[in-house]
């Protein structure tokens, strides 16, 4: 088994000398045809060699079998011996076998331009793709990064070649060698070779390479300067109004003018032009005006990276506010505050209130309720620590129960009864509770006259004020 094993893993130096081996069938035809001249010779009697001949014809075969065997190992050694054969060692067997795996990165960063006018990423496809045509039968490993193709043919490497697009994976050098090495441990292969197409963003070298011979095919952009839409932002504090807010960076050398596009279903809705300086971000305002629901982009156009360069938005409808009114003595005038078109206004009596109705409630009104339970008072804490709002509105002939819920919830105490007019004189337009209703300075406001109301201690902010500056 040994000697078969040598033989199996012997070389030439110079195997053309082989065909030498022809030259055996000269010996082979001198022993086929005997070239012998034989003279008769006269003599009386043969009886006597009749043994004799017999014996020597047997040994006179055995004899040119012999001799043809000799002189076809004198030959054979000969041509071998010219042919200079060698045992190699098993590491330069391997090494005379490398196993080639190919990376080409496909992230967003490849399709920049190249010196040829088309992305990197298309140059180094229509590389691939030319040298796939001048390989004869042999299968291809590579990886991208977004997926492995292991022992694939040639026609199918061409086919998915052709078709590899720009993924939004960006895998670091070490996720590569690592991705190579478990290929390699598929392919058994010990003599490694990887071969990577980078555009050497984010690249360095891997620190992780173990045996694996490294040749870099660098993709070179002629131009890396960027504008990128970075996010939209959709602000609907005000029902009236939708504004959209883009935000957009760079990495520019010089200040540049750029125009930026909304499109609404695919029309054009409205475009402004702006100024980006070298390096500073830059957010641009748009008022899409009282739209309830919107699906559009946002476009521009550079030089550099195409796929930031759209970004879409959706803009939902408005959901109504959920108001639930606890009592019914003013609900003639809160029906037509809280019309249908932006809220969902219901009213419950306190004796029939299912109190689950109270947690997808956004907003609560208390109207003039003659009495308050431990229950209402516990589900409209766990309300308003949900975020939810609460209005009260007291009952003047039972001022117990409007002290208890102001004192439940930390709101201060009703000093008095005021039974002389008053008017509002102060409005505190920059409380948040005011955010997005005034869109100006409300000095020259009407204000109204009130006929009766509460003298209130507290500590609470202050929303309107009377003439005498109290709450």
């Amino acid at each position: 088994m040994y000697i078969c094993a040598i033989i199996e893993s012997m070389t030439f130096l110079r195997p053309e000398i082989l065909t030498a081996l022809i030259l055996l069938t000269l010996p082979i035809i001198v022993h086929l045809f005997e070239f012998r001249i034989f003279k008769p010779t006269v003599f009386s009697n043969l009886l006597f060699l009749e043994h004799l001949k017999h014996e020597q014809h047997r040994y006179q075969k055995l004899k040119r079998w012999l001799i043809l065997l000799l002189r076809l190992g004198y030959f054979t050694g000969i041509i071998m011996a010219f042919a200079l054969p060698t045992i190699p060692e098993q590491s330069n067997t391997l090494q005379d076998a490398p196993a080639y795996l190919l990376y080409l990165d496909n992230s967003f960063s490849t399709t920049a331009k190249g010196f040829s006018g088309s992305s990197l990423l298309s140059e180094a496809k229509e590389e691939l793709y030319q040298w796939s045509k001048s390989l004869d039968g042999n299968q291809i490993n590579w990886f991208t990064n977004d997926a492995q193709y292991p022992n694939q043919s040639i026609k199918d490497f061409q086919q998915t070649i052709l078709s590899l697009s720009a993924s939004p994976r960006q895998h670091s050098p070490e996720q590569v060698t690592l991705n190579a090495q478990r290929m390699f441990a598929q392919m058994g292969a010990s003599n490694r070779h990887l071969i990577w197409y980078t555009d050497h963003q984010n690249w360095s070298v891997p620190s992780n390479l173990d045996g694996i011979e490294l040749t870099l095919r660098s993709l070179i952009a002629t131009d890396r300067t960027n504008i990128c839409l970075e996010k939209a932002a959709i602000d609907r504090s005000d029902p009236d109004k939708t504004r959209l807010s883009v935000l957009l960076s760079n990495n520019l050398n010089e200040e540049q003018s750029i125009t930026i596009r909304v499109y609404k279903e695919d029309k054009l809705f409205t475009q402004t032009g702006t100024k980006l300086s070298p390096g500073q971000d830059k957010t641009v305002d748009f008022d899409l005006g009282a739209l309830n629901k919107f699906k559009g982009m946002v476009t521009i156009e550079d030089r550099g990276l195409g796929y930031d360069d759209t970004l879409y938005f959706n803009v939902p409808p408005q959901p109504k506010v959920k108001v639930l009114s606890i009592g019914q003595k003013s609900h003639a005038v809160l029906r037509s505050i809280f019309d249908e078109k932006d809220f969902s206004y219901n009213q419950r009596d306190l004796s029939t209130l299912d109190f689950s109705l109270i947690r997808e409630q956004n907003l609560i009104i208390l109207d003039q309720l003659p009495s308050i339970n431990n229950a209402l008072i516990g589900a409209l804490k766990e309300h308003l620590l949900n975020s939810g709002g609460l209005v009260i509105i007291p009952e003047m002939a039972t001022m117990e129960t409007a002290q208890q819920i102001l004192s439940e919830f930390r709101l201060g105490r009703i000093s008095s009864l005021n039974q002389q007019s008053r008017t509002v004189i102060e409005i505190n337009a920059n409380d948040p509770f005011y955010k997005g209703i005034f869109e100006q300075n409300v000095a020259d406001f009407q204000y109204p006259t009130v006929g009766q109301s509460y003298n209130v201690n507290t500590q609470a902010r202050t929303l309107l004020s009377f003439d005498q500056g109290t709450p």
